[in-house]
């Protein structure tokens, strides 16, 4: 707290108020005790944290620092370089400042390069309903499906998710995580950071050099085995997950697997989300870790924090295979048909027709106290993302099994991932779990290409395995899909590529693969 108190005062200082109320402070670390004292250090004065990720390229950051109206930019030493680039609108009056938590001793007051050792000036909370309404943080969306957007979150919607996910999750001060994360979403800021902050619980980051560089998946898997450190909690995007089973099974030995495996016996809590969970790498980490290890999906957004999850008494029950469980406690939700009765036919699983159930199928709509309030800057498209009811509207399609379970699954954005190919709807992200089930194709992503007899064609962007040979042979893939997808829902066009390009969260932009199949 002594050091989160430095950042403060250096932060009033400068600013020349003991209430930051309306300044949004910028501030670009990596993953470390130092991004926790400014961000700490940021609410403690009163002001609005804006975090930046060191992965997004200095145009990128400057979109931000410009958009938010920073008031400040503070960086780690380490970082010192990457934000001199930063580009800052002369106009906005933007102070760039550098602050690191001292080396011998986190708890002392030094500030680094700039001399701050007094406890922050006096900050009056005001009434606890004034200062909950208050404006905290601001998180920015990855920008799959277009500009990044400032998505503003108050106190009350950070208290709120807070009491939320550390009830549901079973929080408490005996856990310890490892944090591999990136800083600037709500993964890693709000569902592994601040949720142990919250409960008390210790964090151990797994980081490069400086705390700034890129970990690999032997450092990960080292660290998760390390049974020292007495790590219960891990959360991580499928694609991490994926890599640690390949890591695992083709490089380690039958000992070391072992060896890992019985370390994940004693973890608690595996979380996996920002993407969809292929049941291949479900039934591969199964395996991996001799089902000892079930890991746990949710659902969440910028604007809304998490929304659902698999029930964590249930964790590993057959009963939350393939979706992301039922709403948290607090969150209402509806589902909002988006076509009309006649087209029921063709909204149809992309499956084969051995698929019988027919769940409820349409617009997930969410309304509670972990609702965001605003798009920063953008209150049109705040108010068109709202229903008259007040129910936020995610974009996303998902289907609600029958009566019996309720469970969910998401079946993708309406804008990317729900296509339309001759006069039928199918979703990319269930094309994606039955491909990822052939042994050849370790990574994929399936978009919709713009045709003019069909509305749109489907086509698959694979990453193949090392040992693959199927690389030139689409009709080899098109026979195997037949016997596990609809016609329809077959890719017709296809595309090898070394690596999927994804964000620092491990998403794709999808809008910009389809120009894959543009290339000669």
């Amino acid at each position: 707290m002594h050091s989160s108190g430095a950042v403060a005062r250096l932060l009033q200082d400068r600013l020349g108020s003991s209430d930051l109320r309306d300044h949004r402070v910028a501030f670009l670390y990596g993953s470390s005790f130092d991004y926790v004292c400014v961000l700490l250090g940021i609410w403690r004065c009163g002001g609005i944290a804006v975090p930046l990720h060191q992965a997004h390229p200095p145009h990128e950051l400057g979109h931000l620092v410009r958009d938010s109206g920073a008031s400040c930019l503070v960086a780690g030493s380490a970082l010192r370089s990457v934000a001199d680039k930063i580009d800052i609108d002369p106009n906005q009056a933007c102070q760039r400042m550098v602050w690191d938590a001292p080396q011998d001793n986190p708890s002392s007051s030094s500030s680094g390069s700039e001399p701050s050792t007094a406890e922050p000036l006096p900050f009056e909370f005001g009434s606890n309903e004034e200062f909950l309404n208050r404006r905290a943080l601001f998180i920015y969306t990855s920008g799959t499906t277009g500009k990044p957007k400032g998505v503003v979150w108050t106190h009350r919607m950070f208290d709120a998710q807070m009491s939320i996910l550390t009830t549901s999750w079973a929080w408490s001060s005996t856990d310890h995580i490892l944090h591999i994360l990136p800083l600037h979403h709500v993964h890693g800021v709000i569902n592994a950071l601040c949720c142990a902050l919250y409960a008390g619980a210790r964090i151990s980051f797994l980081t490069g050099a400086g705390g700034v560089g890129k970990v690999d998946t032997e450092q990960i898997a080292r660290a998760m085995m390390d049974e020292s450190r007495g790590i219960n909690v891990f959360m991580a995007v499928p694609t991490i997950y994926a890599r640690l089973i390949a890591l695992l099974n083709h490089s380690w030995t039958e000992s070391d697997r072992q060896q890992f495996a019985s370390a994940l016996s004693s973890y608690r809590l595996l979380v996996s989300g920002s993407a969809a969970l292929p049941e291949s790498i479900r039934e591969g980490w199964s395996q991996l870790t001799r089902n000892s290890a079930s890991l746990l999906e949710r659902y969440g957004m910028s604007e809304t924090g998490m929304i659902l999850s698999q029930p964590y008494e249930l964790r590993g029950s057959k009963l939350v295979q393939g979706t992301v469980g039922l709403p948290l406690p607090t969150v209402e939700i509806k589902i909002v048909p988006t076509t009309e009765e006649s087209d029921k036919e063709a909204e149809k699983s992309s499956l084969s027709a051995a698929t019988t159930s027919t769940p409820e199928v349409g617009e997930l709509r969410v309304r509670g106290p972990s609702v965001f309030r605003e798009y920063w800057q953008l209150p049109s498209k705040t108010h068109s993302e709202f229903g008259c009811d007040g129910f936020f509207k995610t974009g996303d399609i998902v289907s609600r099994d029958p009566p019996g379970t309720g469970f969910i699954s998401i079946l993708g954005r309406a804008s990317v991932d729900i296509l339309k190919s001759g006069g039928y709807k199918l979703s990319a992200l269930e094309v994606e779990r039955q491909l990822l089930s052939h042994p050849d194709i370790e990574e994929v992503a399936v978009v919709g290409i713009p045709d003019v007899e069909y509305g749109q064609v489907v086509g698959a962007i694979l990453k193949l395995r090392p040992s693959s040979d199927c690389a030139s042979s689409p009709k080899q893939l098109q026979a195997w899909c037949r016997t596990r997808l609809a016609s329809y829902a077959i890719p017709r066009k296809w595309k090898v590529v070394k690596q999927i390009p994804r964000n620092a969260m491990g998403k794709v932009n999808k809008k910009q693969l389809i120009k894959l199949f543009e290339e000669k």
